[in-house]
């Protein structure tokens, strides 16, 4: 890499050089840290750092002042793991921490500033790690840089950037606590609000961590928070606008560890009532407090519990529901930060202000839903996500409609709170049996595989429908999702389309043409899942609007017809035969047009298809097209069926026995077609009725009677025969070749080659070698009866 520094000119070389320094530099970190369980020898750390060196100096010294963004977020996701390899060497640090000011510069920027954080962070945890101080002036613009990032109303982080920010804090909190809870405690003396809830909830985060490092101040921490939030004037304003976000903060010390941090928050809360009341009569509150000031001191975890859950019935009371969202974000960015004691007290605070003021919160569960959806990754402990789904329960029982919408309107990730969340609101609802019938179904469980969920999707929303629970609402929310870039929603929002298009709601409440629209939009849909699904709900026009179909005909036909001929996905055209077979039963003739031409000759493709599913229904469709066809295209679809009799007659014994009843009943329908009505009567006698078919039998039939009627035709019938005897199915091989032998006991042999009659019998020597069994056996007979007693060769 250094003989190359000099070679590597443009942007595009510089990032893809950078993205190596990055992974190699974090390789060699995760060594440094793991290094004794390595079985090879130690490499010395001087000698990594002196390889890193040189490329750390030329990237600072050359690259830093690019302008191209892309390779600025290179460099910075490089930088923090490089520093992190050099603090190891030993000797003067300055010339490392000298970058850290561009470093911090880069938040300015328009980039993804997540990366900044993650480069600091890998810079900080080595410092702190080997006890290299940072220098005064650098820890003080890291925590500025830090704390601007979190008070800054105009930043809109990310839950892994904020994560990572508190992270970064944490850290300056092991390695200088004194420095950073001076900075801190400066905070609180600014009158911008965001500043001083800000440095509240950084205090708040190293109270919670239990650091060893600030185990002896945290008594201090704790005063110095209660004493901001007693100034009157300096909180007023900033409290009255963000008492539900105050409260989630500071309400999971009511249960920690420490009995003065308890009492702290029973002033805290006693403080924020009295702003947050100035208007109202607190009544009894106060004293109430007062009383629990005393009772939170009590050693047993189940007192303390009970004086925890009276406090939060206390705050509801006075709670504005319109805050109800800043509640919830601030109480679950805590659970993880928490103690475990602290958590289960931000847990039990929400869903006592849920159920207490839950049914004035109607206006916010899409809201408080979005909020629980973008902690469900960060969230993963049992308990702790229990409390989202209890959450969720709660604000069920309150608005079950507009929880049932907003949840169907996230369109259903893969994902388990989601898909148990819509569970239990459809239980708190009282629809126990609607329940009882989704698990019976096993719908949850199909919805929950990303094979099956498109079908998981169908199957609830078409409980759903009969339960009278998909509104008018529900589907206005979900259709903005038909567009979304994650290819779960659009298949979610598809595939509920697909399943909505059978009832006739979509009509009556003039959802319909958009919908119709989103489908045919939704055919050319890159994901293949997302294809089928508009593909069945055109199809699923038959049900929800029949007398619809023919006026939009053309329209289905175009893009079914289409459909037939997916290149990437077998399961496309399965079910767009499957659409066409229903929108076929409400067509005549006259109604399908030139399509039909297109229609027959795309089906006859699949009649020898390796899918046992295609060829089922590519002879569905065709039976279907002779009972459609009476007048405009009998000639052209009799065409068809001479060119296609041979495969129906040996398909008679497929491999698969449902598609040979299938092929049965499309072959009885099919017969007509030739005109001969001789054969027609024959062929009538051993397919009417139920009675089990002889195919050996109905060949000799057909053939007899097509020597007498139509020789031209028996020939034909031999030419196709023979060209099956390559068939990837043994059976059809086999029946192949049997056939072959019945037709030359008819045909006359005058007027047939004798190339033909060679071509045959070189063609049966070759079966004699088949693989399977049971073809070698037919081409012996078949031979024997052909010429009987010639040796093999002559």
């Amino acid at each position: 890499m250094i003989s190359m520094l000099e070679l590597v000119k443009d942007s595009r070389m510089r990032q893809a050089f950078c993205g190596v320094l990055e992974k190699w530099s974090r390789a060699v970190n995760v060594y440094f840290m793991n290094w004794e369980k390595c079985p090879f020898p130690r490499m010395g750390e001087s000698q990594f750092c002196n390889q890193i060196l040189p490329l750390y100096c030329h990237v600072t010294s050359n690259w830093l002042t690019c302008e191209e963004l892309e390779l600025k977020q290179a460099i910075i996701k490089a930088l923090g793991p490089m520093m992190g390899i050099l603090l190891h060497k030993k000797g003067p640090q300055n010339p490392i921490f000298k970058e850290i000011s561009w470093l911090l510069e880069q938040y300015k920027e328009e980039i993804d500033v997540l990366h900044v954080t993650k480069s600091l962070s890998q810079l900080l945890e080595v410092s702190g790690e080997y006890k290299i101080p940072l220098p005064k002036g650098k820890f003080q613009a890291i925590c500025s840089a830090l704390h601007n990032q979190i008070s800054s109303p105009a930043k809109q982080l990310s839950i892994e950037n904020h994560k990572e920010l508190f992270h970064c804090v944490l850290l300056l909190a092991r390695s200088s606590p004194d420095d950073l809870l001076a900075f801190l405690h400066k905070q609180q003396e600014i009158e911008h609000e965001a500043v001083r809830v800000a440095s509240l909830e950084l205090l708040r985060a190293i109270v919670g961590a239990h650091l060893p490092e600030t185990r002896g101040k945290k008594l201090l921490i704790v005063k110095a928070v209660k004493s901001t939030l007693s100034d009157q004037n300096a909180t007023t304003q900033g409290t009255f606008d963000r008492f539900g976000s105050l409260i989630g903060k500071i309400a999971p010390f009511s249960c920690d560890s420490l009995a003065t941090s308890r009492q702290w928050v029973v002033d805290c809360i006693s403080c924020l009532l009295c702003i947050q009341g100035q208007s109202i009569n607190l009544g009894s509150a106060e004293e109430e407090l007062r009383c629990l000031r005393e009772a939170v001191t009590a050693p047993d975890p189940e007192a303390l519990f009970q004086a925890s859950s009276k406090m939060a019935r206390i705050v509801s009371e006075y709670f504005p529901s319109e805050q109800a969202t800043d509640f919830i974000e601030a109480t679950l960015g805590g659970l993880l930060s928490a103690s475990p004691t602290c958590a289960a007290a931000a847990g039990l605070w929400m869903k006592i202000i849920l159920m207490e003021r839950g049914d004035a919160m109607l206006d916010k569960v899409p809201d408080i839903l979005a909020i629980l959806y973008r902690h469900m990754p960060t969230i993963q402990e049992g308990r702790l996500r229990q409390f989202l789904v209890e959450a969720v329960s709660i604000l069920a029982h309150h608005h079950q409609e507009a929880m049932i919408s907003s949840l169907l309107s996230k369109g259903l990730p893969m994902d388990r709170l989601p898909i148990k969340a819509l569970e239990v609101v459809l239980f708190k609802g009282g629809n126990e049996r609607l329940v009882r019938a989704l698990r019976k179904q096993r719908t949850w469980t199909l919805v929950e595989n990303p094979k099956t969920h498109h079908e998981g999707v169908c199957l609830l929303v078409s409980i759903l429908l009969r339960s009278g629970l998909i509104t008018p609402e529900i589907i206005q929310s979900l259709l903005p999702w038909v567009n979304s870039p994650s290819e779960n929603h659009r298949v979610t929002s598809t595939a509920f389309l697909a399943q909505l298009m059978s009832d006739p709601m979509l009509r009556e409440k003039k959802f319909l043409k958009p919908v119709l629209h989103i489908l045919e939009e939704k055919s050319h849909d890159r994901n293949s899942i997302v294809r089928q699904m508009a593909v069945r709900g055109l199809g699923n026009l038959v049900y929800g609007a029949p007398e619809k179909v023919k006026k939009h005909k053309k329209f289905l036909m175009v893009i079914l017809i289409r459909a037939l001929s997916d290149p990437f996905s077998s399961e496309v055209i399965g079910e767009s035969m499957k659409a066409v077979a229903k929108v076929l039963k409400e067509l005549k003739e006259k109604d399908i047009g030139s399509s039909f031409r297109d229609l027959t000759q795309r089906i006859r493709t699949y009649f020898d298809n390796e899918d046992d599913a295609l060829r089922l229904l590519s002879f569905v469709l065709f039976g279907i097209l002779a009972r459609l066809t009476k007048r405009k295209w009998k000639g052209y679809f009799a065409e068809q069926v001479r060119q296609s009799w041979v495969t129906l007659l040996l398909h008679l014994q497929d491999p698969n026995p449902r598609v040979s009843v299938e092929c049965r009943a499309t072959f009885h329908l099919c017969v007509p077609f030739l005109g001969l009505k001789r054969l027609q009567a024959a062929v009538n006698q051993h397919l009417d009725g139920t009675a089990e078919l002889k195919p050996e039998e109905l060949q000799v039939d057909i053939c007899r009677h097509l020597a007498k009627e139509n020789a031209e035709l028996l020939e034909n019938l031999y030419k196709s025969t023979i060209t099956y005897f390559c068939s990837s199915w043994e059976e059809i091989r086999a029946v192949a070749a049997n056939l072959a032998g019945i037709i030359l006991e008819h045909i006359d042999r005058q007027r047939m080659k004798w190339q033909d009659l060679e071509h045959l019998l070189m063609s049966l020597q070759v079966l004699k070698k088949d693989p399977s069994p049971s073809v070698q056996l037919v081409a012996t007979e078949v031979l024997n009866d052909i010429c009987p007693g010639r040796v093999l060769g002559e």
